[in-house]
């Protein structure tokens, strides 16, 4: 019978930030099919909680350690048997999947470490790990008397060597091969541990919560990814064939957050991150995401919370209606259900009563929607604007070896010695309005860099220095930083327009021109600069100034994505970044109409209509939801709120 697997493929993964954030880039190699592990501290974070990850947190990776190494003390050094296939552990069992890697064998203290909910584990050591009120990890552990000495030592041992594997694993320059069984294996049981006692985090919390308000929260999106996936199949004793090609395959990404206090009245949370689902090809509906939402994990209610008991689900608005009503309808069939066929039932009727159930649209969709809305009217889609954007700057991409090899010689070919006076100000203004780095925005300004009438003109007593082409070439190549970008990737639209905007006023579109006349150089790849059309120019530099507006409001919702909380501060920040666009120079609006070929006052009311849509959009998507009752409760002085509330 032919079968068809997934190909195993670990991909580095980034969660970006920007400078701004308190957190680097964390580099993380995992599955792909595993792909939510790597955000889960992620979602801590944002929700208020201070740990910025296990591959980045020594600290909490000391603490995590010891935990797991209590419930695990065992080593990665065994080695999968070669006939081991971990191609696809998903749809088994972790312990099945664990046999499996073991050839056959499945230690009992592998048992203990990978528990299953309502499965009791007998361990001489009895170890609780939830998180604390600052979101820093609280080990509670009760330890036998005897041995106690030798059992901590060999604990602390499997911390240090937990904590070395994440550390090792979350490099960027760590590369496993396909057939690397050995390390292949030891990136499976991490993430798998980390998943299991993310899991059992989640049923300990609920256990503790009692009867205390317990605050649920669900969230989802789908991701696409290019898998490899491989096909065998046996004709005859003789004849077997093998074919292993791309499938492109969304994947549903699922976080759950829960929150609440112990007796004490200290807040306890976690986070739960599971596999991601695919969605193959007739299975992105409404339908298939909540039947994922359905398997994700039982309602608190439903595994025997009593208490206030608040459900909440944030989702996209491509099904967003949909999933809302049938989430609601899910809740309501639970306590008709419960009650049957009698009438009243107090308790039945008290619980009701004490369960919310709410839903909110991804508010960071919102403002990136907002983009795409302002820029729809500049956007014609008859010329696929968008599109031609991406060739143009994906050409230069992929034939920047040639501006790279042939940008010191225009340098020096073009480069024009003038004591004409400049603005240094505009010039520094309008280069860090496009992105550039203070640095590299001050250098052109000393130089006095410009692109004027087919030449490179600066300053002769800068010009008259020894080096000073090549500190010009430096310059140059700073700003010609090229990323890729796509109209649905968040804050990466404004970016690569004032990329492209910027490198045009140094003289990128002379500089491609004369590298596609020479006849040497090739055209494969550079010739789809061709593309830069009056109306990609006009789009682009609405793009790089307008989107100041949403990609500061998205940037901060990365970083914390409580819009109720965080409502009336990305009220302030939109409105100064339209401050910002409004006390522009004039030379600016000089400088980007000359780069665009597109007249002064048309590309001014251009970004205007731009930024005042983005800031009317995302208003009335999110802002003014959030403002009402009983969001607007949420923000400032939470008692205060609601005295007010009892007054009015």
């Amino acid at each position: 019978m032919p079968s068809i697997s997934s190909g195993r493929e670990f991909l580095p993964l980034l969660v970006m930030t920007t400078d701004r954030f308190p957190h680097a880039l964390v580099p993380t190699i995992v599955c792909v099919r595993c792909l939510p592990l790597v955000l889960a501290i992620r979602r801590l974070r944002i929700t208020g909680c201070r740990i910025s990850g296990p591959f980045c947190n020594e600290a909490w990776l000391s603490s995590r350690g010891a935990a797991l190494a209590h419930r695990a003390p065992f080593t990665f050094a065994s080695r999968p048997e070669p006939n081991t296939k971990l191609q696809n552990p998903i749809g088994s069992s972790r312990k099945a999947f664990f046999l499996q890697a073991q050839g056959g064998k499945i230690p009992s203290a592998l048992r203990a470490a990978i528990p299953v909910p309502g499965e009791k584990t007998q361990s001489p050591l009895k170890v609780g790990f939830g998180l604390g009120p600052q979101g820093g990890l609280a080990p509670q552990a009760a330890m036998a008397s005897s041995a106690a000495t030798a059992e901590e030592k060999l604990y602390a041992e499997r911390a240090a060597e937990l904590l070395d594997k994440y550390l090792r694993f979350g490099k960027a320059s760590t590369f496993i091969p396909d057939n690397d069984l050995t390390h292949g294996g030891e990136v499976w049981k991490l993430v798998e541990i980390v998943r299991a006692h993310l899991e059992q985090s989640w049923y300990d919390v609920i256990s503790a919560a009692d009867n205390s308000p317990l605050l649920q929260s669900y969230s989802s999106d789908g991701t696409p990814k290019l898998t490899r996936r491989q096909f065998s199949a046996e004709l005859s004793d003789h004849k077997r064939i093998r074919k292993e090609f791309a499938e492109g395959v969304e994947y549903l990404l699922q976080v759950g957050w829960l929150r609440t206090t112990d007796k004490s009245g200290q807040p306890i949370q976690t986070v739960l991150m599971k596999e991601s689902v695919p969605l193959h090809s007739g299975e992105q509906s409404a339908a298939h995401e909540f039947q994922a939402l359905m398997d994700f994990v039982e309602p608190a209610r439903m595994l025997g919370h009593t208490g206030v008991y608040i459900e909440h689900f944030c989702f996209d608005r491509k099904f967003f209606a949909s999933l809302q009503r049938m989430a609601r309808q899910r809740s309501e069939l639970y306590y008709s259900v419960l009650r049957g066929v009698k009438e009243a039932d107090p308790t039945t009727d008290r619980l009701q009563m004490g369960h919310i159930t709410l839903a909110t649209a991804c508010s960071c969709h919102d403002i990136q929607n907002a983009l795409k809305w302002s820029l729809s009217p500049v956007a014609d889609s008859g010329i696929e604007v968008v599109k031609s954007l991406h060739i143009v700057i994906e050409s230069v991409r992929n034939g920047f070896d040639l501006v790279f090899a042939r940008l010191p010689a225009f340098v020096a070919g073009t480069l024009l010695p003038t004591d004409e006076p400049v603005d240094a100000q505009a010039l520094y203004e309008y280069y860090t309005c496009l992105g550039v780095d203070n640095d590299t925005a001050v250098a052109i300004a000393d130089y006095g860099l410009r692109w004027e009438g087919g030449f490179s003109k600066a300053y002769a007593r800068k010009c008259e220095a020894a080096g000073a082409v090549g500190q010009i070439v430096d310059i140059v190549m700073a700003v010609f930083t090229f990323r890729s970008f796509t109209d649905s990737r968040w804050c990466t639209i404004g970016g690569a327009c004032r990329t492209l905007i910027a490198s045009l006023s140094l003289g990128l579109e002379n500089v491609i021109g004369r590298i596609r006349a020479d006849k040497a150089c090739s055209d494969y790849y550079i010739g789809g600069f061709a593309r830069l059309s009056p109306h990609v120019l006009k789009y682009a530099a609405t793009a790089a100034a307008s989107a100041h507006v949403s990609d500061a409001v998205l940037a901060e919702l990365l970083e914390d994505d409580r819009l109720a909380v965080r409502a009336p501060y990305l009220v302030s920040l939109m409105r100064e970044e339209m401050d910002y666009l409004q006390l522009l120079s004039p030379t600016f609006w000089h400088l980007l109409s000359a780069a665009s070929n597109c007249p002064t006052d048309e590309l001014k009311d251009s970004v205007f209509k731009a930024a005042h849509v983005q800031c009317a959009f995302f208003h009335m998507r999110a802002i003014k939801m959030a403002l009402q009752y009983p969001w607007k409760l949420c923000a400032g002085d939470v008692s205060e709120n609601l005295d007010d509330l009892l007054k009015a």
